[in-house]
């Protein structure tokens, strides 16, 4: 396959580092929209960068004027309000689609949305994610919500990792609860595959797990961590009333202009009873098929941690 002119926004965040070596490495002419000051490793061969932000219209000119593809990966996943989520993740994907619909209105455009939009009501987070999907609802866009994504570089994960030292695990719903996840290698794999079947997936939804579609429990989870480090897990559910107290500590500093993870908009997140996923909203097998369940990524992603220094 000829090279490709590839637009990434979002590259330097976890899952966008991670395309933009995987394109990269495939040959393909990579251009990202970066911010001063912040690096990128990129992979064996120069990237364009092109320096700028969302809400720089000539940033985005350049970015996306004569690309083939444009992977629109950037987004916020904290932020201090529902306004400041729906600027970086309503407003910036339209000013994408603004340029897309400009300057390469030919190109293919995918939107890497979360499980999360499906329930708008449960967080700012949440609406700003479905919000972002009605910006390109009527294009010919491909819109990927993935669940919880995981594996090397990913700091979020890393806490999981560092709470399965403790004498006592934590989980933080219930017993009949059900976790998805998917790993960052297994994104990447399905972002390459929108370049090879573009218009078999124009204009439709897909959801991202590891293919275990019901799930697992939290205890299965934090089993699965527990066993990298050869330990036996002994896990407590941690009172909702605790983690609700939690959060509004987390709303009392976003009061104050910060951007805390935990808040009570987040606890809704958290105390969801089902993250699993219908079949009738994946990729069809005969595209793309996830490779790595839970077992063999987290003890990969747990061997990257150690090898790295991050536990």
């Amino acid at each position: 396959m000829k090279p490709l002119t590839i637009a990434v926004t979002g590259a330097t965040g976890f899952l966008g580092e991670h395309a933009v070596r995987c394109f990269n490495e495939l040959g393909h002419n990579v251009r990202v929209l970066m911010r001063s000051g912040n690096t990128l490793e990129a992979g064996p061969r120069p990237v364009t960068v092109i320096p700028g932000s969302l809400d720089d219209k000539t940033a985005l000119a350049k970015l996306a004027d004569g690309a083939d593809f444009i992977f629109h990966l950037a987004g916020a996943i904290k932020a201090p309000n529902r306004n400041a989520f729906m600027r970086a993740n309503r407003d910036g994907t339209e000013s994408m689609v603004t340029a897309w619909k400009k300057y390469s209105p030919k190109a293919g455009f995918v939107l890497i949305s979360s499980l999360a939009a499906r329930h708008p009501e449960l967080s700012h987070y949440a609406a700003s994610k479905a919000a972002a999907e009605a910006v390109v609802k009527e294009t010919k866009a491909v819109v990927f919500r993935p669940t919880a994504i995981y594996g090397p570089k990913d700091r979020e994960t890393l806490r999981l990792f560092g709470a399965t030292r403790w004498p006592l695990q934590v989980s933080l719903n219930s017993a009949d609860a059900r976790l998805t996840f998917v790993h960052v290698f297994d994104v990447v794999d399905a972002l390459v595959t929108v370049t090879q079947y573009p218009t078999d997936l124009e204009n439709k939804v897909f959801e991202l797990c590891d293919g275990n579609l019901g799930g697992y429990s939290w205890s299965e989870t934090i089993t699965t961590a527990a066993d990298c480090w050869k330990r036996k897990a002994r896990i407590v559910r941690l009172p909702e009333a605790v983690l609700r107290l939690g959060g509004r500590f987390g709303d009392l500093q976003a009061r104050f202009g910060k951007a805390p993870m935990l808040t009570s908009a987040k606890c809704n997140e958290i105390l969801c009873k089902n993250w699993s996923i219908a079949s009738a909203e994946i990729l069809p097998s005969h595209i793309w098929a996830p490779r790595i369940r839970i077992e063999e990524g987290f003890r990969q992603t747990f061997d990257w941690y150690r090898d790295a220094g991050w536990l």
